[in-house]
């Protein structure tokens, strides 16, 4: 009996040892197969900087010989930059949201392209234009965020600083204008019985400047709805030189029945 209980004791440590074995070969592949995956964050990076190079002083060119310029001409210019980084798309990244930048980066290169097909030198094309620079801006300043790019040509790098303290502005102001309207979504209207009538109806609130910012002005539009969902009123409020942690008493008076109130940032400058 005893040599039965050994030989089942032997063939479990036997068993527990091969599963062991077995478990540590696979770690050890998972662990080289890591260590072969390539990744390429700093490719992408240097075929970014060669691209946004190569496009700089192809414009440069352009802008130089004094002619106007073509559609053919913009998709060249854009190509310049579009062919050195579109197989990343498809390549990976260790950083995710490098990845996630460069795909952007690379579709609103895809955006110029489309655009450029309807280029007719009007100032709505420009407007257009301006846009989606602002876009590309945005999305190279966060890209520099998590490396940092350089390029070796002292007027491309003039050109790529100008640019990337673009984007920076671009997402300051994105980042105010959330700001702004979630601040402004909060504020809280009461009515003010003491101060309406059986004609008008007056609405109070009193609002702190919570936000991070110092206005030099704000305005605000609102709508007031009826039960529907039809406007049967705007009002709009403003405010000037509001700082921040600033307390301020905001009115506004009616003579229409209404069920909810949207409120919309008009329009505000910070200090």
């Amino acid at each position: 009996m005893k040599k039965i209980i050994i030989s089942f004791l032997s063939l479990f440590i036997l068993l527990t040892l091969s599963g062991c074995e077995i478990k540590d070969s696979e770690n050890k592949s998972n662990i080289e197969d890591n260590e072969n995956i390539k990744y390429y964050d700093k490719d992408f990076i240097m075929s970014l900087e060669k691209g946004y190079s190569n496009r700089w002083i192809e414009v440069k060119k352009i802008n130089d010989s004094n002619g106007d310029v073509t559609a053919e001409e913009l998709k060249r210019t854009i190509l310049l930059e579009l062919d050195e980084i579109k197989e990343y798309e498809d390549l990976k990244f260790e950083d995710g949201k490098l990845k996630e930048l460069a795909i952007k980066y690379i579709n609103l290169l895809r955006d110029d392209l489309e655009l450029a097909d309807t280029y007719d030198g009007s100032l709505s094309f420009y407007s257009t234009w301006d846009e989606g620079l602002d876009k590309r801006t945005e999305v190279l300043s966060q890209i520099n965020e998590i490396i940092k790019l350089d390029v070796t040509n002292q007027e491309v790098k003039k050109g790529l600083a100008e640019a990337l303290a673009r984007g920076k502005k671009v997402v300051s102001e994105s980042n105010n204008d959330e700001t702004t309207r979630i601040f402004v979504n909060n504020f809280n209207f009461q009515k003010n019985e003491g101060e309406s009538d059986e004609y008008f109806s007056t609405f109070d609130a009193i609002i702190e400047n919570t936000t991070n910012l110092s206005f030099d002005y704000l305005y605000v539009e609102i709508k007031l709805k009826d039960e529907e969902g039809i406007v049967v009123d705007t009002e709009s409020i403003s405010e000037n030189n509001w700082i921040i942690s600033e307390k301020r008493k905001l009115s506004f008076i009616t003579d229409k029945e209404f069920s909810t109130m949207e409120l919309i940032v008009d329009s505000y400058s910070v200090k």
